[in-house]
């Protein structure tokens, strides 16, 4: 009886003392290969969703000109600054109607007549956009003011449904590219004329792409 007590005891003593060994050397190995690897796949800086790749904006201009010509078959523009830093605002100018220098046959149709050229110029600085409550904006970040009134089209265009795009919606597989708004509307006459949608993608239509389909 004693003899089984004592062989038992030993049996417990080499199993925990195996385990130790074993809990040991995967430690050692975990360190091991830890060196070996980036720290960001320990330190956290990475985890599963998170984006892997940026979405890209359309750049718009970084000047404020405008075509005034072309010399040799090229276009050539001036700064806005050329002509209107020399000349009295008319802050109530609401259509190119009469204009007999410069921005003659502008379309203007914005606002259903509410709004003035003022509404998103700067009567202080023709290189600048001014926001209504008086913030500059630069033409670079144009789209801030269009956001101030076209609220609901903004909101969907960050959620992805308003505006075109190519590239990726899972932004772990690749990068996306979007329009910008002056991509698609003119700034001075933005509404587009009526037209026929075209039919839906076939996959929408309950047909099978071709091969099997790859959808990113």
């Amino acid at each position: 009886m004693a003899a089984n007590s004592q062989t038992g005891r030993w049996v417990v003593m080499i199993a925990v003392v195996g385990s130790a060994l074993l809990v040991g050397s995967v430690v050692a190995t975990v360190m091991q290969n830890s060196k070996k690897r980036p720290v960001g796949e320990f330190a956290g800086e990475w985890a599963p969703g998170d984006p892997q790749y940026d979405v890209v904006v359309n750049a718009v201009g970084q000047r404020a000109a405008v075509v005034a010509g072309t010399v040799n078959g090229k276009e050539v523009s001036v700064r806005c600054d050329t002509c209107h830093a020399g000349m009295e605002t008319n802050k109530w100018l609401a259509s190119a109607d009469g204009l007999q220098t410069f921005h003659v046959g502008l379309k203007f149709d914005h606002g259903k007549g509410a709004l003035t050229c003022m509404a998103c110029h700067n009567s202080e600085d023709y290189e600048t956009l001014r926001k209504a409550d008086g913030m500059v904006v630069r033409f670079s970040d144009s789209m801030q003011l269009c956001a101030q009134c076209h609220g609901r089209q903004y909101r969907d265009y960050m959620g992805g449904t308003h505006g075109g795009m190519t590239g990726y919606w899972d932004l772990q597989r690749g990068g996306r590219k979007r329009n910008h708004c002056i991509d698609c509307h003119d700034p001075h006459a933005p509404a587009f004329p009526q037209m026929m949608p075209m039919p839906p993608p076939m996959i929408r239509a309950g047909t099978q792409p071709v091969g099997g389909g790859s959808h990113h």
